[in-house]
């Protein structure tokens, strides 16, 4: 074995290379050196076998070089290209000293491992089938998966529980890990643990980190689970300048979950001002309907004197004539009694005196009788007069109540979207030198500004003013 040992030191000795091969078993003393069983494997039978070590002042190099990404390539069932050398020992036998790690091999292989997931994906229909959920306007009811207590989640929480417009956000949190060999399992798990009629969407956030940290976003499972949810999945990863296949899935992908956060309350803003506008609108169009219904009104009112005083008229002219004629009826008749009763007393002058008492009697008869004839006529004549007349007052009274039933009705409308209404429902009025504040006024830091609550009004002052210039890119500006 020493000879052995011998020969193999003359040819390898302080000879390097670069090696590919699988971590089968880590583990690390207390000194800080890592021991490591390498395998070389092919359709699952191992066709070699060896040890190799990573010493301590190495393995410090290592980590300084990789950060937080050493963990994920240095664990079972990673693969690795590494630079190291051959050691022989008598009684442990053959070994390898490693000295370096190409951890862009490793992420290439990650690289291929996302684009065979996503063609998978692709080809079972997945990828879209989030992005096919109408997202709500408000997005009031969440369900948050997310690991508790980590940057990200407080940073997502401080967004939408600090908001300056006093919007309520009703979160619910399904905690889960998001980083490690279980964190894919763990998210898909609570993905459907959701009572999904009992929110508008689903919030997947995490605080960031390297594409080695982020390798849970890129699980086939969790796409799938992500794909198949019911409501819209909105993703907050935490990577700038990657993109993971959680976020192709999702139905939209926000950078970080500040901006998730964010979009959500920009969401609630945008629906706010749309109701204001919509409120104007309403308010402009009642005010013209009112002033339209008025000046119908007046020419109604006028148009109904108008038509009183004109069948009023009518009326009368009418009475007059049938006055006039029943007086000429009379005065004929009269004539004609006259002519009688001359032509009568003629010829009673010529009767004994009996027959002038009857004659006499006669024509008081008839004349008491063409009395009460000029009476009838003259009261018959009056009565279609007095009904149309009540008529013409009845009519004039419907018109009048039925018109102003309509202003009742109108007066009634704005009160549904009247200010005050809205702030009942928790809305608020965010005033600047008493001008209510839009989009388009300019706020500097500085600036006092007014909230109306429903039950109160809050004085601030403006200690900074960051806006989103892009919802889906979140920049942040200043004004």
């Amino acid at each position: 074995m020493n000879r052995i040992k011998q020969v193999f030191d003359e040819r390898m000795n302080e000879v390097y290379f670069w090696m590919k091969a699988e971590l089968m078993h880590v583990k690390s003393d207390r000194n800080g050196h890592y021991y490591l069983d390498l395998v070389e494997t092919k359709d699952g039978t191992i066709l070699a076998k060896s040890t190799a070590q990573i010493w301590n002042y190495t393995a410090t190099y290592l980590k300084e070089e990789l950060g937080t990404d050493f963990e994920q390539i240095i664990k079972p069932g990673s693969e690795i290209m590494c630079y190291c050398k051959a050691v022989f020992h008598t009684v442990y036998g053959l070994s390898f000293v490693i000295t370096k790690v190409d951890v862009t091999y490793n992420l290439g292989a990650l690289e291929r491992k996302k684009k065979a997931v996503l063609e998978q994906l692709l080809k079972e229909g997945i990828l879209e089938k989030n992005k096919q959920h109408k997202l709500p306007k408000v997005i009031q009811r969440i369900a948050l998966v997310a690991s508790p207590n980590t940057s990200g989640y407080e940073d997502f929480l401080n967004q939408l529980k600090k908001n300056s417009y006093g919007y309520d956000y009703h979160i619910e949190n399904f905690p889960a890990k998001v980083q490690g060999d279980t964190a894919a399992k763990e998210i898909a798990e609570q993905l459907g643990k959701i009572p999904y009629g009992d929110f508008d969407a689903v919030i997947l956030l995490r605080g960031g980190g390297s594409k080695f940290d982020l390798e849970a976003f890129n699980d086939y499972e969790l796409a799938k689970a992500i794909g198949s949810c019911p409501l819209p999945v909105i993703t907050g990863i935490g990577h700038e300048t990657d993109t993971s296949i959680a976020d192709l899935t999702g139905h939209t992908a926000l950078k970080t979950p500040s901006a998730a956060g964010a979009f959500i309350v920009e969401r609630t803003v945008e629906f706010e001002n749309h109701i204001q506008l919509l409120y104007l609108g309403i308010r402009q169009t009642y005010e013209r309907k009112l002033q339209q219904l008025s000046k119908d009104m007046k020419h109604h009112i006028t148009e109904f004197a108008a038509l009183s005083i004109a069948l009023t008229r009518m009326e009368r002219g009418t009475l007059h004539t049938l006055t006039n004629r029943i007086l000429t009826m009379v005065n004929e008749e009269q004539v004609q009694a006259h002519s009688l009763l001359d032509k009568a007393l003629q010829q009673l002058s010529m009767l004994p005196k009996k027959q002038t008492q009857q004659a006499l009697q006669i024509r008081n008869e008839q004349a008491e009788q063409l009395q009460l004839y000029s009476s009838y006529i003259v009261r018959e004549a009056r009565t279609p007069l007095k009904q149309k007349t009540e008529q013409l007052h009845y009519l004039t009274k419907m018109k009048l109540r039925q018109a102003n039933s309509k202003l009742d009705d109108w007066e009634h409308y704005p009160n549904l979207y009247h200010p005050e209404a809205l702030l009942k429902k928790g809305y608020a009025l965010v005033r600047k030198e008493e001008v209510i504040v839009k989009h388009t006024t300019m706020l500097e830091k500085g600036d006092f500004i007014e909230i109306e609550l429903y039950d109160r009004t809050v004085n601030a002052k403006i200690e900074d003013t960051p806006t989103w210039k892009d919802l889906h890119t979140k920049k942040q500006n200043k004004n």
